[in-house]
């Protein structure tokens, strides 16, 4: 054009239909203050926007402008407006609906969505992207009802190199229908290829890791299978051949090769078998992997209680389990070297927030569990734990999410109760006898197999908190004690006390969470399979594990 060679016609100026700045305040009436209970409101109509130059569109938009942190703003995707009139009041406030959001991993997540049911069922979801009700109206109740369900990450739509510099926002979900999750979830699975059926465990479980590329998911298929056929070996032994072992070095050796990544896809499989059951057992516990015989191990910690004791690393996790006892995989692993600095500050632990401390592990996997419940909206789960379990705060957690998963620990201490009831073990073997059950108890070292007979007692309690933990307050909890009577000579008697934030009103209710309980000793078997491995590698490695610790189960005869 510079050049002449090609001539354009002069520029015509369209017209702007963009409204200006201030235009629609003569529609809106001054808003009075209001408050009422939502009887007293009156008639409420909601009104469509069909045209951006009606009067109501004017209406809402200076609404927005004036009132709405985000003002009118531009909508993404298709979209609808709606004008809140009050036959009273005037206009308290508006609405507006758009296009979800590509990706937002805590709504995601809650709905229990993967990346195929996303892409086939967006279209189900809407984002109400303004919601306004006018600081003047104060009228409980008038919103109310919505999920909430975690916060954005502080990515905006056009974030594409992650500088997170939006704000971050909280998210609220409300289902429109009962079955929300069938019907969002279900349909990727009606118009997606069907794959092809996984040839063994290892790639059932391992196929959808994520350590990278395609090669390395293979490599880690090919690592498990081998760490599988030789658990007791040691790595050259297991896999094989020089140029496998050399192989499974680099991949242990990759930076992104971590345990959740590894782990992630064996949690997805988890979670599906976790859905086929109506009650699932999370049980925590924790186990010790000795490495004091390998002095080419990094960075070991001390596992025992004796500044120049045995070295490893602690291991706590959650393995799930259906009320038959069968094994359905892991929920959560952590593992960590305990730092030599610590050792020895024991008796200043009171000091410290229940964060600070290893005790921690508690409330940290009963948060995995958590989170396996959003996406198991039709399972309960119950988290187990035995004596050391026994926490308040992890008590004051699971009261604290009502649609979290429920809780039954082994009582440890023997707790004060409010309302001047006493001690808690006096108080429960106080109560009148519910029922008697007999169990079979399994030889153990010297003493021979027996029939025991079991008291069952059960009550609701208030749990007074303990002087250095008041802000938590009273908690509310089920107690149930099973004691044997007619103890043979010479032997120790069965004595349990269980709480439980599970219902208990009922003998029938009280034998079932000793049933539940009893399931626990399944990941003792579990960690015992674990600790006859002669390598980190393989506990890290080996989630086949849940199928031997199975067979083991099996073979239990001590069964409630």
């Amino acid at each position: 054009m510079r050049q002449g060679i090609i001539k354009l016609p002069q520029v015509h100026h369209q017209p702007c239909f963009k409204a200006k700045e201030g235009k629609g305040k003569q529609w809106i009436p001054d808003i009075a203050e209001v408050r009422c209970n939502l009887s007293e409101l009156g008639e409420i109509e909601i009104i469509r926007i069909g045209s951006r130059y009606s009067k109501i569109h004017q209406i809402w938009k200076e609404l927005m402008n004036r009132y709405h942190y985000l003002g009118s703003g531009c909508l993404c995707g298709h979209q609808m407006r709606y004008l809140i009139k009050s036959k009273d009041y005037g206009y308290p406030g508006g609405l507006a609906f758009s296009s979800a959001a590509w990706r937002l991993q805590e709504r995601d997540q809650w709905i229990g969505w993967d990346d195929s049911a996303r892409k086939s069922n967006l279209n189900k979801v809407v984002c109400n992207s303004r919601f306004l009700i006018v600081p003047q109206v104060r009228v409980k109740n008038l919103a109310s009802n919505w999920i909430h369900v975690g916060s954005t990450k502080g990515r905006g739509r056009q974030d594409r190199r992650n500088r997170y510099e939006e704000s971050v926002k909280d998210i609220y979900l409300y289902p429109l229908e009962q079955g929300f999750r069938e019907e969002l979830c279900g349909g990727a699975n009606r118009i997606k290829v069907k794959k092809k059926a996984p040839a063994d465990w290892a790639e059932e479980e391992f196929s959808g890791a994520e350590p990278g590329d395609k090669r390395r998911v293979n490599r880690l298929i090919t690592i498990a299978r081998d760490f599988y056929g030789r658990p007791n070996g040691n790595i050259p032994q297991a896999c094989g051949s020089r140029a496998k072992t050399k192989a499974a070095y680099r991949f242990l050796e990759h930076p992104e090769n971590t345990m959740e990544n590894i782990h992630k896809s064996h949690y997805e499989a988890t979670l599906s078998r976790i859905k086929r059951e109506k009650v699932v057992l999370a049980v925590q516990d924790t186990t010790t992997l000795n490495y004091s015989a390998h002095p080419a191990t990094e960075n070991p910690g001390l596992i025992g209680y004796k500044e120049e004791g045995v070295t490893g690393l602690i291991v706590h996790d959650t393995m799930a389990f259906n009320v038959e006892g069968t094994p359905l995989g892991i929920i959560d692993v952590q593992s960590w070297a305990r730092d030599p600095a610590g050792f020895g500050k024991k008796h200043k632990r009171k000091q410290y927030a229940i964060e600070q401390k290893e005790s921690y592990k508690w409330l940290k996997s009963f948060k995995a569990t958590e989170e396996a419940q959003r996406h198991c909206g039709r399972t309960t789960l119950v988290s187990a734990g035995d004596r050391e379990a026994d926490i308040y705060e992890f008590f004051h957690l699971a009261l604290n999410k009502p649609k979290g998963p429920k809780l039954l620990v082994r009582a440890e201490h023997n707790r004060l109760l409010a309302d001047g009831q006493g001690k808690l073990y006096e108080h429960i073997s106080s109560q009148e006898l519910a029922g008697v059950q007999i169990v079979h108890v399994p030889r153990k070292k010297k003493q021979s197999a027996r029939e025991a007979k079991l008291e069952i007692r059960f009550a609701k309690v208030k749990l007074k908190p303990p002087q250095d933990k008041k802000e938590f307050g009273e908690l509310s909890v089920y107690a149930i004690v099973a004691e044997e009577i007619d103890v043979p000579e010479g032997v120790e008697g069965l004595r349990w006390i269980l709480l439980s934030t599970c219902e208990v009103k009922t003998f029938e209710q009280a034998i079932e969470k000793l049933q539940w309980y009893c399931l626990r000793w399944g990941i003792e078997i579990y960690h015992r399979t674990l600790r006859q491995c002669k390598q980190i590698k393989v506990a890290i490695l080996s989630n086949r594990c849940y199928t031997l610790c199975h067979e083991q189960i099996s073979r239990i005869e001590g069964k409630i």
